[in-house]
């Protein structure tokens, strides 16, 4: 998502603390997210930009088995959350976490790889933290994006996230696909990373396509 506007696609709804403005989401108020509409299976990869501008902006992106996710810091069951503690940069995990002093005002890009028993949050500026944690092995993982800013708003400017098939990797930043025809699935907006793809477009979230 480029976020130069509300994707009612991709994300279930915007935020009572959520705006749009010059391609950047602009997320106002403590407590503030929007969840994926669908889940996602084999969830791979969460990538970002986002724009730190304050001590205390807190952006955050969470993986959670739940549907009806209210953020809270510290570490919760069905929950993984990769965030800015004011200049601290954090995971907290099921049940531990992991920091380090992450404090420069820049704009970051972020990558979040999941797998069955690790997660790992990477910028392009601090050093990349590890966690141990099984989450990722949970099938239909919502994916949610926001912040706890309390005196301003946290900028986001853009989010990928990919999933993984047993036939290869889709995302949601791809545009066309061509799949074999033994099976059907739900593919959001994106295009496959497959051998054999062609231009057909999968533009509207929950899609049927084709693949092996």
């Amino acid at each position: 998502d480029d976020f130069s506007s509300f994707d009612g696609s991709i994300w279930e709804s915007q935020c009572s603390g959520c705006s749009y403005s010059d391609g950047y989401l602009y997320v106002a108020g403590t407590d503030m997210d929007m969840r994926t509409a669908l889940t996602m299976d084999e969830l791979t990869n969460i990538g970002g930009g986002l724009v730190k501008d304050d001590a205390c902006s807190d952006h955050f992106v969470v993986i959670s088995t739940l549907d009806d996710f209210t953020w809270s810091w510290g570490s919760t069951t069905d929950s993984v959350k990769f965030v800015w503690n004011c200049d601290w940069k954090y995971i907290y995990g099921q049940s531990n976490s992991v920091s380090e002093s992450c404090s420069t005002y820049t704009e970051y890009v972020i990558s979040i790889d999941i797998s069955a028993d690790t997660v790992t949050f990477e910028d392009d500026y601090c050093g990349t933290l590890t966690l141990s944690d099984t989450l990722g092995a949970s099938d239909g993982l919502y994916v949610y994006v926001g912040a706890d800013h309390d005196s301003g708003s946290a900028k986001w400017d853009w989010l990928s996230i990919s999933s993984e098939s047993s036939c290869g990797s889709y995302s949601y930043s791809s545009s066309y696909s061509d799949f074999d025809s033994s099976l059907s699935y739900s593919f959001i907006t994106g295009s496959c990373s497959f051998s054999e793809c062609s231009d057909d477009v999968i533009n509207s979230f929950g899609d049927q396509d084709e693949f092996c």
